[in-house]
Protein backbone atom coordinates (compact mmCIF):
# COMPACT_ATOMS: atom_id res chain seq x y z
CA UNK A 1 0.00 0.00 0.00
CA UNK A 2 1.44 3.63 -1.01
CA UNK A 3 2.15 6.03 2.35
CA UNK A 4 1.06 9.69 1.86
CA UNK A 5 4.77 9.82 1.70
CA UNK A 6 5.70 7.94 -1.27
CA UNK A 7 3.04 9.51 -2.72
CA UNK A 8 4.14 13.10 -2.02
CA UNK A 9 7.49 11.83 -3.25
CA UNK A 10 6.15 10.75 -6.87
CA UNK A 11 3.93 13.92 -7.29
CA UNK A 12 7.44 15.56 -6.72
CA UNK A 13 9.02 13.36 -9.06
CA UNK A 14 6.76 14.35 -11.67
CA UNK A 15 6.82 18.11 -11.02
CA UNK A 16 10.80 17.96 -11.69
CA UNK A 17 11.08 15.17 -14.53
CA UNK A 18 9.75 15.20 -17.57
CA UNK A 19 7.27 11.84 -17.56
CA UNK A 20 6.66 12.90 -21.44
CA UNK A 21 4.09 14.55 -23.98
CA UNK A 22 0.59 15.24 -22.33
CA UNK A 23 -1.19 16.20 -25.72
CA UNK A 24 -2.16 14.27 -28.85
CA UNK A 25 0.10 16.48 -30.52
CA UNK A 26 3.24 15.60 -28.29
CA UNK A 27 2.97 12.39 -27.94
CA UNK A 28 2.59 12.11 -32.31
CA UNK A 29 5.77 14.21 -32.40
CA UNK A 30 7.77 11.96 -29.59
CA UNK A 31 6.97 8.75 -31.20
CA UNK A 32 9.89 10.06 -34.13
CA UNK A 33 12.42 11.01 -30.77
CA UNK A 34 14.44 7.90 -32.22
CA UNK A 35 14.47 8.16 -36.21
CA UNK A 36 17.41 9.83 -36.28
CA UNK A 37 18.72 7.79 -39.50
CA UNK A 38 15.69 5.77 -40.39
CA UNK A 39 17.45 2.76 -40.23
CA UNK A 40 15.79 0.71 -37.48
CA UNK A 41 11.73 1.88 -38.41
CA UNK A 42 9.76 -0.69 -38.70
CA UNK A 43 6.49 1.39 -38.26
CA UNK A 44 6.62 3.19 -41.31
CA UNK A 45 9.66 3.15 -43.58
CA UNK A 46 9.06 5.91 -45.83
CA UNK A 47 10.68 9.47 -44.79
CA UNK A 48 8.13 12.26 -44.99
CA UNK A 49 10.12 15.58 -44.80
CA UNK A 50 13.93 16.62 -45.08
CA UNK A 51 16.45 16.12 -47.39
CA UNK A 52 16.11 12.64 -47.76
CA UNK A 53 12.23 12.71 -48.32
CA UNK A 54 11.09 9.79 -50.38
CA UNK A 55 7.60 9.30 -52.36
CA UNK A 56 5.24 6.83 -50.42
CA UNK A 57 3.58 6.24 -54.06
CA UNK A 58 7.43 4.78 -54.85
CA UNK A 59 7.58 2.74 -52.08
CA UNK A 60 3.65 1.31 -52.08
CA UNK A 61 5.09 0.51 -56.11
CA UNK A 62 8.13 -0.90 -54.89
CA UNK A 63 6.29 -3.35 -52.37
CA UNK A 64 3.59 -4.62 -54.76
CA UNK A 65 6.73 -5.57 -57.28
CA UNK A 66 8.79 -7.49 -54.22
CA UNK A 67 5.03 -9.25 -53.64
CA UNK A 68 4.94 -10.03 -57.46
CA UNK A 69 8.37 -11.21 -57.79
CA UNK A 70 8.11 -13.73 -55.04
CA UNK A 71 4.91 -14.82 -56.06
CA UNK A 72 4.06 -14.38 -52.47
CA UNK A 73 1.31 -16.89 -51.36
CA UNK A 74 -0.73 -15.90 -47.97
CA UNK A 75 -0.25 -13.62 -45.43
CA UNK A 76 2.74 -15.32 -43.92
CA UNK A 77 4.63 -15.31 -47.01
CA UNK A 78 3.28 -11.41 -47.85
CA UNK A 79 4.45 -10.36 -45.06
CA UNK A 80 7.52 -12.03 -45.31
CA UNK A 81 7.87 -9.74 -48.84
CA UNK A 82 6.78 -6.48 -47.36
CA UNK A 83 9.67 -6.87 -44.28
CA UNK A 84 12.13 -7.81 -47.31
CA UNK A 85 10.86 -4.73 -49.27
CA UNK A 86 11.26 -2.44 -46.59
CA UNK A 87 14.88 -3.59 -45.54
CA UNK A 88 15.89 -3.13 -49.15
CA UNK A 89 14.25 0.34 -48.84
CA UNK A 90 16.27 1.48 -46.37
CA UNK A 91 19.27 0.00 -47.45
CA UNK A 92 19.37 2.78 -49.97
CA UNK A 93 19.74 5.52 -47.61
CA UNK A 94 23.21 5.32 -46.23
CA UNK A 95 24.94 5.92 -49.43
CA UNK A 96 22.56 8.64 -50.37
CA UNK A 97 23.23 10.18 -46.49
CA UNK A 98 27.01 9.69 -47.77
CA UNK A 99 26.16 11.53 -51.14
CA UNK A 100 24.32 14.49 -49.63
CA UNK A 101 27.63 15.13 -47.68
CA UNK A 102 29.87 14.92 -50.60
CA UNK A 103 27.07 17.81 -51.74
CA UNK A 104 27.68 20.01 -49.32
CA UNK A 105 31.34 20.68 -51.08
CA UNK A 106 30.99 21.15 -55.06
CA UNK A 107 34.22 19.16 -56.37
CA UNK A 108 35.20 17.18 -53.24
CA UNK A 109 35.71 13.37 -53.77
CA UNK A 110 36.24 10.55 -51.55
CA UNK A 111 40.30 9.70 -51.15
CA UNK A 112 41.80 6.04 -50.48
CA UNK A 113 41.06 5.64 -46.96
CA UNK A 114 37.09 6.25 -47.79
CA UNK A 115 37.34 3.96 -50.87
CA UNK A 116 39.09 1.58 -48.66
CA UNK A 117 36.29 1.44 -45.43
CA UNK A 118 33.72 1.03 -47.87
CA UNK A 119 34.92 -1.73 -49.53
CA UNK A 120 36.26 -3.07 -45.98
CA UNK A 121 32.23 -2.83 -44.81
CA UNK A 122 30.89 -4.23 -47.86
CA UNK A 123 33.20 -7.41 -47.62
CA UNK A 124 32.63 -7.85 -43.81
CA UNK A 125 29.04 -7.98 -44.24
CA UNK A 126 29.23 -9.81 -47.15
CA UNK A 127 31.18 -12.51 -44.80
CA UNK A 128 28.70 -12.10 -42.50
CA UNK A 129 26.13 -12.82 -44.25
CA UNK A 130 26.98 -16.45 -44.86
CA UNK A 131 28.92 -17.33 -41.43
CA UNK A 132 25.45 -16.33 -39.89
CA UNK A 133 23.00 -18.39 -42.04
CA UNK A 134 24.64 -21.40 -43.21
CA UNK A 135 21.23 -23.23 -44.22
CA UNK A 136 20.75 -19.98 -46.88
CA UNK A 137 21.51 -19.66 -50.44
CA UNK A 138 24.83 -17.12 -51.15
CA UNK A 139 26.12 -16.14 -53.67
CA UNK A 140 29.85 -17.57 -54.60
CA UNK A 141 31.19 -14.44 -53.38
CA UNK A 142 29.53 -14.31 -49.91
CA UNK A 143 30.93 -17.62 -49.31
CA UNK A 144 34.70 -17.06 -50.46
CA UNK A 145 34.29 -13.89 -48.54
CA UNK A 146 33.53 -15.91 -45.04
CA UNK A 147 36.10 -18.27 -46.02
CA UNK A 148 38.82 -15.74 -46.43
CA UNK A 149 37.67 -14.35 -43.24
CA UNK A 150 37.65 -17.83 -41.06
CA UNK A 151 41.42 -17.89 -42.74
CA UNK A 152 42.33 -14.16 -41.45
CA UNK A 153 41.00 -15.57 -38.04
CA UNK A 154 43.03 -18.93 -37.95
CA UNK A 155 45.95 -16.85 -39.21
CA UNK A 156 45.99 -18.05 -42.75
CA UNK A 157 46.04 -15.69 -45.94
CA UNK A 158 43.74 -18.03 -47.76
CA UNK A 159 44.21 -15.94 -51.12
CA UNK A 160 47.13 -17.76 -51.41
CA UNK A 161 46.00 -21.07 -50.36
CA UNK A 162 42.82 -21.80 -52.02
CA UNK A 163 42.55 -25.58 -51.76
CA UNK A 164 42.20 -26.95 -55.62
CA UNK A 165 39.83 -27.49 -56.63
CA UNK A 166 38.10 -24.85 -55.46
CA UNK A 167 34.78 -25.87 -53.56
CA UNK A 168 31.72 -25.85 -56.24
CA UNK A 169 29.06 -25.82 -53.71
CA UNK A 170 28.03 -24.15 -50.53
CA UNK A 171 28.30 -27.36 -48.52
CA UNK A 172 32.13 -27.44 -49.99
CA UNK A 173 32.53 -23.45 -48.97
CA UNK A 174 30.94 -24.52 -45.25
CA UNK A 175 33.49 -27.43 -45.11
CA UNK A 176 36.53 -25.49 -45.94
CA UNK A 177 35.36 -23.13 -43.15
CA UNK A 178 35.41 -26.04 -41.08
CA UNK A 179 38.51 -27.10 -41.50
CA UNK A 180 40.21 -23.85 -41.24
CA UNK A 181 39.07 -22.96 -37.83
CA UNK A 182 39.12 -26.33 -35.99
CA UNK A 183 42.48 -26.27 -35.56
CA UNK A 184 42.30 -23.43 -33.63
CA UNK A 185 39.24 -24.01 -31.80
CA UNK A 186 37.35 -21.06 -33.63
CA UNK A 187 33.71 -21.29 -34.28
CA UNK A 188 31.89 -19.35 -36.92
CA UNK A 189 30.24 -17.21 -34.65
CA UNK A 190 33.78 -16.37 -32.94
CA UNK A 191 34.38 -14.96 -37.02
CA UNK A 192 31.43 -12.57 -37.34
CA UNK A 193 31.98 -10.79 -34.26
CA UNK A 194 35.52 -10.13 -35.61
CA UNK A 195 33.45 -8.94 -38.63
CA UNK A 196 31.75 -6.88 -36.78
CA UNK A 197 34.68 -5.85 -35.05
CA UNK A 198 36.35 -4.65 -38.53
CA UNK A 199 33.31 -3.30 -39.76
CA UNK A 200 33.00 -0.36 -36.71
CA UNK A 201 36.81 -0.05 -37.41
CA UNK A 202 35.93 1.20 -40.70
CA UNK A 203 33.13 3.05 -40.20
CA UNK A 204 35.66 5.22 -37.83
CA UNK A 205 38.00 5.42 -40.67
CA UNK A 206 35.27 6.98 -42.59
CA UNK A 207 34.16 9.32 -40.53
CA UNK A 208 37.80 10.35 -40.33
CA UNK A 209 38.04 10.66 -43.88
CA UNK A 210 34.45 12.83 -44.29
CA UNK A 211 35.72 15.00 -41.45
CA UNK A 212 38.62 15.75 -43.42
CA UNK A 213 36.65 16.13 -46.48
CA UNK A 214 33.83 18.16 -45.37
CA UNK A 215 32.69 21.95 -44.17
CA UNK A 216 32.26 22.39 -40.54
CA UNK A 217 28.70 22.49 -40.58
CA UNK A 218 28.53 19.01 -41.90
CA UNK A 219 31.77 17.73 -39.43
CA UNK A 220 29.54 18.68 -36.42
CA UNK A 221 27.22 15.71 -38.13
CA UNK A 222 29.55 13.83 -38.30
CA UNK A 223 31.14 14.07 -34.69
CA UNK A 224 28.07 13.29 -33.49
CA UNK A 225 28.26 9.75 -34.89
CA UNK A 226 25.78 9.40 -37.67
CA UNK A 227 27.76 7.95 -40.05
CA UNK A 228 29.01 5.51 -37.95
CA UNK A 229 25.69 4.81 -36.85
CA UNK A 230 24.69 4.48 -40.51
CA UNK A 231 27.39 2.17 -41.13
CA UNK A 232 26.60 -0.13 -38.44
CA UNK A 233 22.40 -0.06 -39.57
CA UNK A 234 24.20 -1.38 -43.02
CA UNK A 235 25.15 -4.25 -41.56
CA UNK A 236 22.33 -4.87 -39.29
CA UNK A 237 19.83 -4.67 -42.13
CA UNK A 238 21.93 -7.42 -44.37
CA UNK A 239 21.68 -9.33 -41.68
CA UNK A 240 18.03 -9.33 -41.31
CA UNK A 241 17.37 -9.35 -45.19
CA UNK A 242 19.20 -12.55 -44.96
CA UNK A 243 17.24 -14.04 -42.73
CA UNK A 244 14.17 -12.67 -43.89
CA UNK A 245 15.18 -14.40 -47.77
CA UNK A 246 15.76 -17.69 -45.94
CA UNK A 247 12.84 -17.94 -44.01
CA UNK A 248 10.90 -17.18 -47.26
CA UNK A 249 12.59 -19.77 -49.14
CA UNK A 250 12.11 -22.20 -46.05
CA UNK A 251 8.29 -21.47 -46.63
CA UNK A 252 8.26 -21.89 -50.58
CA UNK A 253 9.95 -24.93 -50.41
CA UNK A 254 7.68 -26.67 -47.83
CA UNK A 255 4.68 -25.42 -50.00
CA UNK A 256 6.49 -26.86 -52.80
CA UNK A 257 6.56 -30.26 -51.40
CA UNK A 258 3.00 -29.92 -50.09
CA UNK A 259 1.26 -29.51 -53.73
CA UNK A 260 0.27 -31.83 -55.83
CA UNK A 261 1.72 -32.88 -58.38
Amino acid sequence: MTTPRQAAARAENGRRHSTGPRTEEGKKASRMNAKTHGGYVTVEPVIAHGPLAEDPEAYAEFQEAVVSQYDAQGPVETQLCHQIASVLWRLRRPAAYEAIYLAQRPGSSPDFSLQQSDWLTDWNSAAIRALENPEGDHPVGDLEAAAIAAGHAAGIEMEDNWPQPRPTSSEGWYELIDRVLQPVSLTMDDVVRRCEAKIDAAAASRRAAWSALLPQEVKRIIDGDLLMKTAKVEAHLGRELSRHMALLRTLQGNRAEEEPE
